[in-house]
């Protein structure tokens, strides 16, 4: 049986290509992943962390996989940066040519965890051309909202 495919993209300055293999060690019994340093050009870079993976593995994956596997890995190499208080952690589902983007921006695992529990919500088929943000107060995915000059 193939494995679903995921791609982590980090920020070089904040990950090192050590953690990024580590990261793709402890996933690969359950995806075919890839990961890749993101090479951002800017003084001081946020934290960024990018997932990729298409509607359909997401919705193949048992929610206990994204609620320990993916947390375990997310929690334990990618939440607490070298150079910057926050991850930026963003997931991004694709269909085609057309994605949804969920941002959990946070150093605490509780907000991780529950992004991750509630992840789900958003990932769906009407969705898709929204970006999402996990509001650390509530613990609750919320769409962006934004002007025709903001985006």
């Amino acid at each position: 049986m193939d494995k679903p495919a995921l791609k982590i993209f980090a920020d070089s300055a904040n990950f090192d290509t050590q953690t990024l293999e580590v990261a793709r060690m402890q996933l690969q019994p359950y995806f075919e992943v890839e990961v890749d340093v993101l090479l951002q050009r800017m003084a001081h870079p946020p934290a960024n962390v990018l997932i990729l993976w298409a509607l359909s593995t997401l919705q193949s994956l048992p929610a206990a996989l994204l609620d320990s596997t993916l947390y375990e890995v997310l929690r334990t190499r990618f939440v607490k940066p070298k150079a910057d208080p926050s991850s930026h952690i963003t997931f991004r589902i694709s269909q085609g040519n057309e994605y949804i983007e969920a941002i959990c921006v946070s150093n605490d695992t509780a907000l991780l965890r529950d992004a991750l529990a509630t992840f789900r919500e958003v990932a769906r088929e009407q969705n898709f051309g929204k970006e999402f943000i996990m509001n650390p107060e509530t613990h609750v995915w919320e769409e962006q909202v934004f002007d025709d000059g903001d985006k």
